[in-house]
This record gives C-alpha cells, structure tokens and sequence, in this order.
C-alpha cells in the first residue's frame, strides 16, 4: 500500500517540473518496459504541456517492439534544471546502468520518484513509492 503523503509529494513535484525523465533498469524485461511506456504514457496524458523522455541504457528487446513507444526508448539524456526523474522497477541506482556515466540522475539536488515493489529497493528518490506487496511494477 502506498502512503497518501508520498502520492501528493510525487504529484506535486510532477506538476512543478519542466521536464519529466522517466527511466527502468538495464537489460530490461517485460515489467521495466512496460512500467516505463506505461508511466510514459499516463504522464504525457496527465501533463500535456510537458516533455517527457523515455530511458533506458538497453534498447527494449524485439519481443516488445509491439509496445507503443518503444521506439521512443533514448539511451542517454542531458539532466537540466527543472527536471523529474521517475525511477520504475529499479530496486537501486545501479540498476539502470547510469551510476557511472550519468551520476547526476542520482545526485540529491535532482528531484526523482522511485517506483518499485522489491523488498530490496534502497529508497534512493526524492519520494519513494514502493508497494512490497505489487507483483509488479506496472501495478503499482
């Protein structure tokens, strides 16, 4: 179950940026592309005015080609003022892949929401919603 407070703190942080990053783990599978187009997605319907990108370090495997969207998966992006970042299905920074090349995702001056249901998940955003209870993801 996810705490009412840490919806409305990701809901206003969303509101608020200039742009929205969303990004999944590396090597990614079925619940990663799929919560990265479907959050993609719902945040482009929910802030037209806004950009939002696609991220993953890996490029979606050819079994998900079907997916609207997933030809919109960038492997790298620039961090401007004014940006979000929302993490989906990365129990920790290093997951995604861009620790190392990109370390300023992660900083704690960028504003982010981590989306996740492992146990394992290290809290790394600026707001944390994490259901151990979600099979998955996209059910968060």
């Amino acid at each position: 179950m996810l705490k009412r407070d840490a919806v409305r703190g990701a809901i206003d942080m969303l509101s608020k940026a200039s742009r929205i990053l969303v990004m999944c783990h590396a090597n990614p599978d079925g619940d990663a592309i799929g919560a990265l187009l479907g959050i993609g997605h719902m945040l482009e319907d929910a802030y037209p005015e806004k950009s939002v990108a696609f991220l993953c370090k890996d490029p979606s495997p050819e079994t998900f080609f079907f997916l609207q969207g997933t030809q919109r998966v960038q492997h790298s992006c620039v961090i401007q003022e004014g940006d979000v970042v929302v993490f989906v299905d990365s129990a920790e920074p290093r997951l995604t892949g861009f620790t190392e090349s990109q370390p300023e995702l992660f900083f704690d001056s960028t504003q982010s929401i981590n989306i996740d249901h492992h146990p394992t998940n290290t809290n790394f955003g600026t707001v944390n919603l994490i259901d151990l209870f979600a099979a998955s993801a996209c059910e968060i």
